[in-house]
């Protein structure tokens, strides 16, 4: 957010240099060639991947033909589009501000198996029976993002670095949580009254993750080049990889039923091509 505030006087200063300025030939607002000094606005298209690192523990509470149940996942990961509205305001002739305003939409997938210490008691023993279980959650979640960065131009109608931070405003909607005993291989799932069934597998359809952190805050990193179309227009193929900096999901655990604390945290990596409009 600091980072921001610093940037926003030079962008007032960099545009008001460029309504200023004048060339052989007509001013900086009217110049007879080339993009260089000009505000350029566009938009882009693309897609996003997300890579998810840290502790997932997800829990599914009784549902009419089943007991509760839990699963914990490693990692994870997503994919989906990206459409951003881009303005860009020249600060030099090897300096820019770029603002960006977009939409996305994820299907994000954690999968994986884990040992449940505690999945049953042994009628005979008293004693809890561990278990392998391979489970998976699927979940859709969209995001307005905003991002402020710099442009530091290193061709001219060319190859450029960008650096800065975004937010993001997340929501998200249900898709299914999938589980599976793996082993033992006399094992099955309970119904609601704690009875055995004959089911080895589950799945609760829909189900939605919800304890997650609305709005995100990344650093973002990228690089970019301009291809010229004509005096005022050029296709912009760009990638940037944003980086966390908070966690995304943070849950406690339950020790009584052996669920382990959840931290999770996703970055991710934007490939996309747009176009660029001198004014």
């Amino acid at each position: 957010c600091c980072f921001i505030l610093a940037l926003i006087p030079f962008a007032i200063a960099g545009a008001g240099d460029c309504v200023g300025a004048t060339s052989p030939g007509g001013d900086v607002l009217r110049p007879r060639a080339g993009m260089a000094g000009k505000l350029l606005v566009g938009f882009d298209a693309g897609l996003v991947y997300a890579r998810y690192s840290g502790t997932h523990a997800y829990r599914s509470p009784a549902a009419w033909e089943y007991a509760e149940l839990w699963n914990s996942f490693e990692g994870g990961s997503g994919l989906g589009f990206v459409f951003d509205a881009v303005i860009d305001v020249p600060l030099s002739a090897r300096f820019g501000l770029v603002g960006r305003l977009g939409y996305q939409r994820r299907e994000d997938s954690y999968e994986g198996a884990f040992v449940n210490p505690m999945f049953a008691i042994d009628l005979n023993t008293g004693f809890p029976i561990a278990a392998t279980l391979d489970g998976r959650v699927r979940q859709r979640f969209t995001a307005v993002t905003a991002a402020l960065l710099l442009r530091w131009q290193l061709q001219p109608k060319g190859w450029y670095l960008l650096g800065g931070v975004a937010a993001g405003s997340y929501s998200g909607s249900g898709r299914n949580f999938t589980q599976s005993i793996v082993a033992p291989g006399d094992l099955t799932y309970l119904n609601a009254q704690l009875q055995p069934t004959t089911s080895r597998t589950v799945t609760i359809d829909p189900y939605t993750v919800s304890d997650f952190l609305s709005t995100r805050w990344s650093f973002v990193v990228g690089i970019g080049t301009q291809l010229p179309l004509s005096e005022r227009l050029s296709i912009v193929p760009e990638l940037r990889v944003d980086l966390p900096l908070q966690a995304f999901r943070e849950a406690p655990g339950e020790a009584l039923l052996a669920i382990p604390k959840s931290k999770t945290s996703f970055l991710t990596v934007s490939l996309s091509a747009g176009l660029r409009y001198a004014l």
